[in-house]
């Protein structure tokens, strides 16, 4: 999970290391093919990122509420 959250932030090189690292660790971990671990890390990388836009779409309606209550 370390080596995911490091391939979300970063500079590219450094990201593409890290998933590199993550999926040789789900490879080994789970036993599957290299190619089926990165094909892995790659889902898990996209599910994360929907999260957070998810959430931050989440808080900006929240907060529109928030000043939109302060005005009433």
């Amino acid at each position: 999970m370390t080596s995911l959250r490091a391939a979300l932030t970063g500079d590219p090189a450094q990201a593409q290391a890290a998933r590199d690292r993550a999926a040789d660790a789900l490879a080994r971990a789970q036993n599957i093919p290299p190619e089926e671990a990165r094909n892995r890390v790659t889902q898990y990388e996209q599910q994360y990122r929907q999260a957070v836009d998810q959430a931050k779409q989440a808080a900006d309606k929240v907060s529109a509420l928030s000043d939109t209550a302060r005005e009433v």
